[in-house]
């Protein structure tokens, strides 16, 4: 308990400011009175933050804050301690606390300004100066960043700063070159920054335009499939001076002509090339173009011919087809080990119609052709080719002659039929 302190008839009484305490005082406070008062003391000794060790048993004195803590800014605790003893050597002791308040400081500010703006700051690529001017609030110090170096710097000033011998920062695809500037003070509440950007803007070039072809045309352009005849691939540009390619081709490497050309072979399958291009300006165009797969495309024949054909029966028959652009081809839905050109031989075993029919595919596609057999017995005779009643078993003399002479018809026409067959 804060009061006075008896050891026997020894005491004392230590007050700050007239007060037993703790007590606090504002910051901007540079001193505070001691006092105190003692009974039956001989002598009274001091501890804490006292500037003299000994006092007499009752005194006064003022206190300057500011010399115990030269660099104070924050919240600061003080003690101070008083003992005084009797003459049987009996003591007492007194003490107080006074508590000096944090220092309160506004908040910082700074304001960069680059030609007078805020910024962003476009400027035009000639021009190689610019001013800036900043000034600050509160701040005890400031620094600078970026483009201006790091550098100590004034609370509030003002320079001119030449771009042309300072490196900025280029903006892919733009042709912009960006420079930035960042300064920052602070004060012991905290720090503030300000940034402004510079944007030195490229030459002017004219609209940017690009053109791909496939063969000469715009596309979708069709190939043969796994052919060694080549697909050129040609494109030009207006106002680009950059230009990029791009694709699922897999000889297609990125190009960076602004006019270029390439040639494709073996197209298995479709392709997309695309072709990108910039300038400083910021402007882009593409531009695209197709290769696919054609569709394929097969021809059959047999005899030589397209069909439909007679043949006799038991005869052999010549079997021959070609395709362009086939990956593969069969006779019969779904076995495709069919070479895509070839020959072979059949015989015509029965007295009926036969239907060859071939398909060949590809990644796009399939074709197929057709043709017609008609297995016969004989050749060239009509349906109603038959013989007469005069041909009977029983011939009489009377028509004989007749007769012989209608047979010998009939065999010259079958004999003619046979010899317009083998042509």
């Amino acid at each position: 308990n804060k009061g006075v302190q008896q050891s026997d008839s020894v005491s004392v009484d230590l007050k700050a400011n007239g007060s037993d305490g703790p007590i606090s005082v504002a910051h901007n406070d540079t001193q505070i009175e001691l006092t105190w008062s003692s009974e039956n003391a001989i002598q009274c000794e001091t501890f804490g933050d006292w500037t003299n060790r000994l006092q007499p048993i009752n005194g006064q004195m003022l206190v300057d804050l500011s010399k115990l803590w030269l660099f104070n800014t924050g919240e600061k605790k003080y003690t101070f301690t008083i003992t005084c003893r009797g003459s049987g050597g009996q003591a007492v002791t007194d003490s107080i606390v006074v508590t000096k308040s944090a220092k309160v400081y506004d908040p910082v500010s700074v304001d960069l300004k680059i030609n007078g703006s805020d910024g962003p700051v476009d400027i035009a690529n000639n021009i190689k100066g610019i001013e800036l001017t900043w000034s600050s609030e509160n701040a005890s110090s400031c620094s600078t960043s970026g483009h201006w170096g790091s550098s100590n710097r004034p609370v509030n000033g003002q320079m001119t700063k030449d771009l042309s011998n300072t490196y900025g920062k280029i903006i892919v695809g733009t042709g912009i070159i960006q420079y930035t500037f960042t300064i920052t003070c602070t004060n012991f509440a905290g720090t503030a920054t300000d940034t402004v950007v510079v944007n030195k803007l490229p030459e002017a070039y004219g609209s940017i335009a690009v053109d791909i072809k496939a063969n000469g045309s715009d596309g979708p352009v069709d190939a043969i499939y796994d052919s060694t005849e080549s697909v050129k691939i040609t494109w030009s540009s207006e106002n680009a001076t950059n230009c990029s390619a791009s694709g699922d081709m897999p000889i297609w490497v990125p190009y960076t002509g602004t006019h270029g050309g390439v040639s494709v072979i073996r197209v298995k399958r479709d392709y997309t090339f695309t072709i990108t291009c910039t300038n400083p300006n910021g402007s882009t165009a593409t531009d695209s173009v197709v290769v696919r797969v054609g569709t394929p495309t097969v021809d059959l024949k047999i005899n030589g011919s397209d069909g439909p054909i007679n043949v006799l029966v038991d005869s052999e028959i010549n079997i021959a087809w070609a395709s362009v652009g086939a990956s593969a081809c069969s006779w019969q839905p779904g076995v495709w080990f069919t070479p895509t050109t070839g020959s072979k031989k059949e015989k015509i075993r029965d007295a009926k119609t036969y239907t060859y029919t071939i398909t060949c595919r590809n990644t796009r596609g399939t074709s197929s052709d057709t043709v017609v057999v008609n297995g016969v017995s004989s050749l060239g005779l009509e349906p109603n080719l038959k013989m007469g009643p005069e041909f009977s078993s029983s011939i009489s003399s009377e028509n004989l002659e007749n007769q012989l002479a209608s047979l010998a018809d009939i065999v010259s026409k079958i004999a003619q039929q046979i010899k317009d067959m083998l042509k």
